[in-house]
């Protein structure tokens, strides 16, 4: 709050809590809409890039402008309200430290090629990186599997956050079989103080109330 001029909701700060300090180092949220997610995204890009430095960020997700612009905004609307906002310099597809724009810096990735990630590492010997991925349960598998590739080295962390979907794929893993190399949360809409009862009661007519 401090640095950013933002209050937490709970859940929100255990997800930090949860990335950074469990010692896992990766922390995979499961949300209901409108909790924040790609908000915390924002939040979590900025922390990461004031604690370490030389730092990388990168941020993907599914194909789509729409999911790069949203969560590019709210990159966007923290760094403006930061104590370290002079620190960086904003650009439309990066954010990073001054004097050192090729070193400290967090971008958005398009995963349509798992090759293109793979090739993405930390600015020093592969140390302080850290992985978003937006909308995780329609990322492709072999998306993560290139990502997991170049979490190897000192301060690597990796948040991934989603609504729920099916039974299958990576991002339902990190809750079942692969749980306990994750920090999980599930969120559902009465954690948080930004969804309306209204709101729940139009997507309980529209999905049914035992709807993922």
């Amino acid at each position: 709050p401090d640095a950013t001029g933002y209050v937490l909701d709970q859940v929100q700060a255990d997800t930090i809590d949860g990335l950074f300090t469990s010692g896992k180092n990766k922390a995979s949220l499961a949300a209901a809409h409108g909790l924040g997610k790609s908000w915390l995204s924002g939040v979590i890009t900025n922390l990461f890039l004031s604690l370490y430095s030389p730092a990388r960020v990168a941020i993907t997700g599914p194909t789509g402008k729409q999911t790069k612009s949203q969560c590019w905004s709210y990159v966007n609307m923290v760094w403006s309200r930061s104590v370290f906002k002079d620190d960086f310099a904003w650009q439309k597809t990066k954010l990073y430290l001054r004097g050192k724009s090729e070193e400290s810096f967090a971008v958005w990735v398009t995963s349509k090629e798992p090759k293109t990630i793979e090739g993405f590492h930390g600015p020093e010997n592969g140390e302080n990186l850290l992985w978003i991925v937006e909308e995780a349960k329609g990322v492709n598998d072999a998306v993560f599997e290139a990502i997991q590739g170049a979490l190897s080295n000192k301060n690597n962390f990796m948040y991934i956050a989603s609504t729920c979907g099916g039974a299958a794929g990576f991002f339902f893993k990190t809750f079942h079989t692969l749980r306990n190399n994750w920090f999980t949360i599930r969120a559902p809409w009465y954690m948080s103080s930004h969804i309306s009862p209204e709101q729940v009661e139009a997507w309980k007519e529209t999905w049914g109330e035992d709807s993922p």
